[in-house]
């Protein structure tokens, strides 16, 4: 167990109490870490989706209970012994998570399966989270089951363009659960055409020395962290494709929250937009130096 102290903090709201696994992945973090757990409940009286005759005293008190909930969902989860700390807070949900990472170790979101006019709002909360936090930010599926331990965390690159802030946290995670490491990076030639032609002329030693250049550019994680088993994979797929696949296999997927420079205000790239909404295992988003900081402005809900 690691001496962080810097909380692991969860955002619950009704469906993470009807769904506890993002209760029992932020408990184990807290728990490894010995960090303690903050279970945060965010409600905005001045929002547009809430029902007008519904007063504000009534949503602070349904937000109690809510809370009330969750601690009792996470008391009932066995072996879990994690110090647990409650926060209802009031305003716009984006800007209290922000708020929350500058002093978290670790911000832990449910994503919920829905249909794709309603993940145009619930989606944007963690796409608006996830683009500026000041600390990692993991998205748990619905429906992931927590009680299936597979030994293993992902990590997605791009070779061209390596995330170091990926790397640390998929490292030390890894180091953290006594789990291999596997580190996946895809790349596909846009085009049919462009495909038959590689497959034929370039696509063995493309292999060859993309991985031989991986394992170069690891070389000084895997000596800080010698117990962790590393595991290279290189893939001829589109890359969001080749990590939502292996996701099923893992414990974790961690990646860089962009790996080339974007238009400020867009700091999540497409893979990472992508694996937001189809990875099939808890996703990491790692941080970037220099990104906006955390702020109201932007998705919200």
């Amino acid at each position: 167990m690691t001496t962080t102290t810097a909380p692991v903090v969860v955002g619950v709201a009704a469906s993470t109490v009807d769904d506890d696994n993002a209760l029992r992945f932020a408990a184990g973090a807290a728990e490894r870490r010995g960090a303690p757990l903050v279970l945060l409940h965010t409600y905005n009286p001045e929002s547009p989706a809430t029902h007008p005759l519904i007063s504000k005293d009534v949503r602070r008190n349904v937000g109690q209970e809510i809370l009330a909930e969750a601690s009792d969902r996470l008391a009932a989860i066995p072996d879990t012994s994690v110090e647990v700390k409650t926060q209802l807070v009031e305003g716009r949900t984006v800007g209290v998570l922000l708020a929350a990472s500058e002093g978290a170790s670790l911000l832990v979101l449910r994503r919920q399966d829905l249909s794709s006019l309603e993940r145009v709002f619930t989606g944007s909360i963690i796409m608006g989270v996830a683009a500026r936090a000041a600390c990692p930010v993991v998205s748990v599926p619905a429906g992931w089951d927590a009680g299936v331990t597979r030994g293993r965390v992902l990590v997605g690159l791009d070779d061209s363009s390596i995330s170091p802030e990926a790397l640390d946290v998929a490292f030390a995670l890894a180091e953290e659960r006594g789990a291999a490491l596997t580190v996946l990076h895809a790349w596909r030639s846009p085009g049919f055409y462009s495909d038959v032609i590689f497959a034929r002329t370039s696509e063995e030693t493309w292999r060859k020395e993309t991985r031989e250049h991986l394992e170069k550019t690891l070389a000084p994680w895997s000596e800080r962290h010698r117990g962790v088993t590393v595991d290279v994979r290189v893939e001829y797929e589109r890359p969001a494709t080749a990590l939502a696949r292996a996701s099923s296999a893992g414990d974790v997927l961690v990646v860089g929250r962009r790996t080339r420079p974007l238009p400020r205000g867009l700091a999540l790239g497409s893979v990472t937009r992508a694996l937001v909404a189809s990875a099939r295992c808890p996703l990491i988003v790692a941080p970037h130096p220099g990104d906006e900081a955390p702020g109201e402005d932007g998705a919200d809900g």
